[in-house]
């Protein structure tokens, strides 16, 4: 799956999304339904999810690895943080230099001054993601695995929209999915609010897709209906070469 793009700011739906749950502790979350290929191709292999013979295999929870990407390697490694929004401080930098200009005559250390924003670090956060799926049997042409942070938010916290965000990059950046959740919410709620990726959808099998998941019911959240469905997988269809 191509690496999608890092939020600099917290994205209109996740607010929309908030705002129906004022004040409720939240967590960071999504569902995404994935094609058998994608998981056999090692999709998802960094965070301990594969699928064989014997069926798709989930680990519990999971700390994302580093080597993901940037937010993931902040996570496990912890941060620098320049603040510039503080004075600058006088700081010295030891150097050594020549006795009398000549190094033949031996060198001592000199302090010299510069000024510089005061810097701060941050400890590793090490959120975890955690994973479960409904169907995990062999047979499977697709799969729905719900990924939720082990982090809950409060929305009245001074840090509530760095922790957001942070968390929502995070996710974003192993699952190529993000979204917002009460926390506590069943995986049922998780489905109501499915992620779906549209490539993966082979023709056909639209209205298929939404009975089984939904039972008849459409799917909640923006551009997740089955008209929208039917839209994506038209233009797909348009962008495949003539045969003829």
């Amino acid at each position: 799956m191509p690496k999608p793009k890092r939020h600099l700011k917290i994205p209109t739906a996740v607010r929309k999304t908030i705002a129906r749950y004022p004040g409720a502790l939240l967590a960071v979350g999504c569902a995404v339904q994935y094609s058998a290929d994608q998981l056999r191709s090692g999709a998802l292999r960094h965070l301990g999810v594969t699928l064989d013979g014997g069926g798709l295999h989930l680990q519990e929870r999971c700390i994302p690895p580093e080597s993901t990407g940037r937010t993931s390697a902040t996570n496990c490694n912890g941060e620098e943080i320049v603040r510039n929004d503080l004075p600058l401080e006088t700081n010295y930098h030891p150097v050594e230099v020549p006795n009398w200009g000549d190094f033949g005559n031996g060198t001592h250390t000199v302090n010299l001054p510069h000024e510089a924003y005061p810097r701060e670090y941050r400890a590793p956060r090490l959120i975890a993601i955690k994973m479960d799926s409904p169907e995990t049997g062999p047979d499977k042409n697709r799969y729905v695995i719900r990924f939720e942070l082990d982090e809950t938010l409060d929305q009245t916290s001074n840090d509530f929209e760095d922790e957001l965000l942070f968390g929502l990059n995070l996710l974003l950046e192993n699952v190529g999915s993000y979204g917002i959740q009460r926390a506590g919410s069943t995986l049922a709620d998780y489905l109501r609010a499915i992620h779906v990726a549209w490539e993966i959808l082979p023709p056909g099998t639209v209205d298929d897709v939404v009975t089984r998941l939904f039972h008849g019911r459409a799917p909640s959240g923006p551009g997740t209906g089955p008209l929208r469905l039917r839209r994506c997988r038209s233009r797909s269809s348009a962008r495949k070469p003539s045969t003829s």
